[in-house]
């Protein structure tokens, strides 16, 4: 069952970030604004994915989902480093795809740069850091609270990948703008990792505060829907 649901979380991480990196290349020197675009299909992807597997892992395709979890006492924390090294596993799959697709075309395009921007990596052009980690914070722990709301006992399940899919595209419009949109470690690593030294050294801005974001929307999902700490 641990090896399904693994296989479970890389093929989901991978499915939405093969969107969600498609696009950013698709889009790459248009004019026209990426948000919409990429906030609505990735939640409507993410919506795809979490209703085809999300009753084999969970769903979670996003390490701040797991963190999140665990601090909300709904998932065992010796399983999250398996769940964590699947998610980035996935994203990076996804990401090499798309590069490799972009080294090797006739097109004149900047892999590095675009695999920068759709991250957030390219901070000349974002707002100041301190707004990058409040944003990438609270719209983590919503996506947490939003996540462990559609999916508690008391929900309908069935209504679950809609709810999770509408909040992503949702607080995409909003951060986008801002830090990129991470709001999930697992893309950050995977586009850091094709995007150069410099990415990898701002890295941490977009695990820290989805970290920080997963935790502080566990405890207060928690608290709100009085589940308390299961086993």
């Amino acid at each position: 069952m641990h090896s399904r649901a693994l296989t479970a979380e890389a093929i989901g991480t991978f499915f939405v970030h093969l969107v969600l990196f498609g696009l950013w290349l698709l889009l790459a020197g248009s004019v026209v604004d990426k948000t919409l675009p990429i906030a609505f299909a990735t939640g409507l992807t993410l919506m795809v994915v979490t209703a085809s597997l999300g009753h084999v892992s969970g769903g979670h395709f996003n390490p701040a989902i797991t963190i999140g979890l665990i601090a909300g006492g709904r998932f065992d924390v010796a399983h999250a480093p398996g769940f964590i090294v699947a998610q980035v596993t996935g994203a990076t799959s996804a990401i090499a795809l798309f590069y490799a697709a972009i080294v090797t075309s006739s097109l004149e395009l900047q892999p590095r740069a675009i695999m920068a921007a759709s991250n957030g990596f390219d901070t000349n052009n974002r707002e100041t850091l301190v707004a990058v980690l409040m944003f990438e914070t609270n719209a983590t722990a919503l996506l947490v609270i939003a996540f462990m709301d559609a999916t508690a006992s008391r929900s309908s399940l069935a209504i679950a990948p809609l709810a999770i899919g509408a909040a992503l595209a949702t607080l995409y419009m909003l951060v986008i703008p801002v830090s990129g949109g991470s709001l999930n470690p697992a893309r950050s690593t995977g586009a850091a990792l094709f995007a150069g030294t410099e990415a990898l050294s701002q890295l941490w801005a977009f695990w820290l505060p989805p970290t920080l974001g997963g935790v502080l929307g566990g405890l207060l999902a928690s608290f709100i829907l009085n589940e308390g700490s299961r086993d």
